[in-house]
């Protein structure tokens, strides 16, 4: 079978692959692209794709995948700020009772990973867990990676996988990304595969490459923080084009689908209409075997937020696909695409 690049070369779809039709002025104040209404949860170069017969072979005879994940932003919350949502009546779709149970340690409710973990195997599911690795001196730190070893432990003990969430300046300094990924590899005592920036920064000329070049099997960091569904029309896994060197990167890309903030921030939807906009991109990715990368935060796994989480699972399971986490997807289809 040809390759996604050899395929699309010449047809209509190689600038929107490339990304040399993308437009420079669809950049929000963060330099991210963004869909800004327009609706691409038809993956339009996935399309083409199949009509020349292409088709990626996923384990277990499975037809589509969904790839599960879950960025941790936040592990620990203080009495300070417990307090004062409680006073503000934001308790993140927790009852009452369960609230107050969360003062007990300021660990509560975020580190919840075992739980998450439990949910998805009662459907067959394996995910992934980007942890940032911070300092106490930088942007957005909220936990220091080495102070969550049993949880890490648990997570790499039941199967599931930790990748990199790189911090405000990984994604364009190479340096900063390798502090970031030493950090992260020495807390786990292990080579990490797997990377997404935080708040999907992410520069198109600059990422891809240092990402490659400090060994990265993967990145998920593609895709657009206001809108779901596909940025470049793609929704198979691919290799990314490096315009500068005219030739595609050995780096496998897993284009995001949807995620939680992104549907209830950007587009102010409830969990029961965000549902309709998850079920059109996973049912696109089975309609061209492709992969539905799901972005929900450990922050949304209660009240509403929560159960819509487990319906998608469940949707999954009946539509078979297969679902599980980012290292396992790239393995499966670094030799296909």
């Amino acid at each position: 079978m040809p390759r996604i690049q050899d395929l699309l070369k010449g047809s209509d779809h190689w600038g929107a692959y490339t990304l040399r039709d993308e437009a420079a002025e669809g950049l929000d104040e963060y330099g991210r692209a963004t869909a800004r209404g327009r609706d691409a949860t038809e993956p339009k170069t996935s399309r083409y794709l199949s009509e020349k017969g292409f088709r990626i072979e996923y384990s277990d005879g499975k037809k589509f995948a969904l790839c599960l994940t879950h960025d941790i932003d936040k592990a620990y919350t203080g009495t300070g700020r417990k307090l004062l949502n409680l006073l503000r009546g934001r308790l993140g779709g927790r009852s009452l009772g369960e609230y107050l149970g969360d003062f007990t340690s300021r660990a509560k409710p975020h580190c919840n990973f075992d739980e998450i973990m439990s949910l998805e195997e009662r459907y067959g599911a394996k995910s992934t867990f980007f942890l940032l690795a911070l300092n106490p001196d930088e942007k957005d730190y909220n936990y220091d990676v080495d102070s969550l070893h049993n949880y890490t432990s648990s997570i790499l003990d039941r199967g599931f996988e930790i990748g990199l969430h790189g911090g405000w300046g990984a994604y364009m300094d190479r340096a900063v990304l390798a502090r970031e990924k030493g950090r992260i590899e020495k807390a786990l005592n292990r080579r990490i595969e797997g990377y997404r920036n935080h708040y999907l920064l992410f520069d198109r000329n600059v990422t891809w490459r240092i990402l490659e070049g400090e060994g990265f099997s993967y990145d998920s960091t593609f895709g657009y923080p206001d809108g779901v569904g596909y940025r470049n029309g793609l929704c198979h896994p691919f290799n990314p084009y490096d315009n500068e060197s005219d030739k595609a990167l050995s780096i496998v890309e897993l284009p995001i689908a949807a995620m939680d903030r992104t549907l209830e921030t950007y587009n102010r939807l409830g969990p029961s209409e965000a549902w309709e906009r998850i079920k059109t991109v996973i049912d696109a990715s089975e309609r061209y075997g492709g992969v539905a990368t799901i972005i929900w935060h450990n922050v949304f796994m209660w009240g509403d937020w929560g159960k819509l989480y487990e319906k998608m699972l469940s949707y999954g399971s009946e539509r078979g696909a297969w679902m599980t986490g980012g290292a396992e997807v790239a393995r499966v289809v670094r030799d296909q695409i």
